[in-house]
């Protein structure tokens, strides 16, 4: 009784959500327009014991002038390196830019900074939780950490961040922290 149950579960979530309405499967058989499953009905279970009933199922639709919901990209991997320090010419840019919450791209090398800004004491980090590309946007996924207040710290000024060299140039980027939300994108021309 239980699997038939869950069989009439499945065959209705299978019937609602890919909209398919002469079709469905029972019992490992699939039937069109006709048995259990039926064009414009779906078995569902009633009160336990009792059986099922027939309901009515109706495809999703759009209203005119409308678009049908687009379904999202799927996540692609991407491949990168975690830089340890600003070398060379990123010194002078990374001194530039360090005092602001953000990201900059630096297009000509694939690498990516993204800074917490100036703070007034150490103990503050930030680390990549993901890094994955949905469709042409490289998302970044963040994670901040703060010192707590009976932390023992750095009493001096700290710029913590994170450089990244891509593989890949990105078309667009989005940068989010799990606390804070989106990191805006620092403006100007460093170079």
């Amino acid at each position: 009784m239980k699997a038939t149950k869950v069989l009439a579960s499945a065959a209705v979530s299978l019937v609602m959500v890919m909209g398919l309405t002469a079709c469905g499967t029972t019992n490992g058989k699939t039937t069109t327009g006709k048995g259990p499953i039926s064009q414009g009905q779906a078995t569902t279970p009633t009160t336990p014991g009792t059986g099922t009933k027939t309901q009515p199922v109706t495809a999703p639709t759009t209203q005119p002038g409308t678009k049908p919901a687009q379904s999202q990209p799927a996540k692609k991997e991407v491949k990168y390196t975690v830089m340890e320090a600003p070398q060379g010419n990123f010194k002078s840019l990374i001194e530039a830019i360090k005092k602001h919450r953000g990201y900059f791209y630096f297009k000509e090398n694939k690498v990516l900074a993204i800074l917490m800004g100036e703070q007034t004491t150490g103990g503050y980090n930030i680390r990549i939780n993901n890094i994955y590309q949905m469709g042409d946007q490289l998302v970044v996924e963040t994670k901040e950490t703060i010192p707590g207040p009976n932390d023992t710290v750095t009493q001096a000024f700290t710029y913590p961040m994170v450089l990244i060299q891509l593989e890949e140039a990105p078309k667009r980027i989005k940068v989010v922290d799990d606390k804070q939300g989106k990191y805006p994108e620092i403006q100007g021309n460093f170079y």
